[in-house]
């Protein structure tokens, strides 16, 4: 998992946004003005969902999110291959994986054709080692 803290800063029309706590279906509502500044940090999106009413919004609004990686994850690693990878390991044993300054997950792609784009976002390093054909 990346860990990150989130910062918003709102340009544009005021709005509403909506959290709603995911095990309580319970809704509150907070207006955002222009110019505002909000900080969400990573377990805040675990426990709400967050929305705004696009149809409320009637002129230009700009909304520039700013993440903060944890230093841990900084050097983050996606390891993205076929059964050459096998060995290759995770975690905190520093004998037996990369350590826990290379957190990290591999993905099977046994070719090129194969590999999934998706898996490879947010990570720092990516690492390909798959057959051509």
């Amino acid at each position: 998992k990346q860990w990150y803290q989130r910062r918003v800063r709102a340009l544009g029309q005021s709005c509403t946004i909506k959290f709603s706590d995911l095990s309580t279906s319970t809704e509150i509502q907070h207006s955002v003005n222009d110019r505002s500044l909000y900080s969400m940090s990573r377990r805040s999106q675990e426990v709400f969902q967050h929305s705004m009413d696009k149809g409320a919004i009637s002129s230009v609004r700009y909304s520039l999110t700013f993440r903060s990686v944890d230093w841990r994850n900084r050097n983050s690693t996606c390891i993205v291959g076929d059964s050459n990878t096998g060995n290759l390991r995770f975690g905190a044993c520093k004998k037996s994986t990369f350590g826990e300054l290379m957190p990290g997950q591999r993905f099977w792609a046994p070719v090129a054709s194969e590999i999934n784009p998706s898996c490879c976002m947010g990570y720092s390093n990516v690492v390909l080692m798959v057959g051509i054909n």
